[in-house]
């Protein structure tokens, strides 16, 4: 998926793997957030454990679904 968004093919990389891809994205968003919150009042945001959990959860249920022959749809394909 890396090597795809290096190519700058971003449909390959996001049918590599949806949930890293998306992922990548908001991790990106997060870390802004923190340098403009950093630079304003000298101080980082940092999430509760609420969110941190709900992210956990998202995750093991991404990677549970993904190995069921229903929710094929979401095994990497190369286009």
């Amino acid at each position: 998926m890396l090597k795809s968004i290096i190519n700058l093919d971003f449909y390959q990389a996001f049918r590599y793997n949806q949930l890293l891809f998306i992922s990548l994205f908001l991790f990106i968003i997060y870390v802004i957030v923190n340098v403009f919150a950093y630079i304003k009042k000298k101080a980082i945001y940092i999430p509760s454990s609420k969110l941190l959990i709900i992210i956990v959860i998202v995750v093991l249920l991404f990677m549970l679904l993904r190995n069921i022959p229903y929710f094929n749809y979401l095994i990497p394909t190369k286009v």
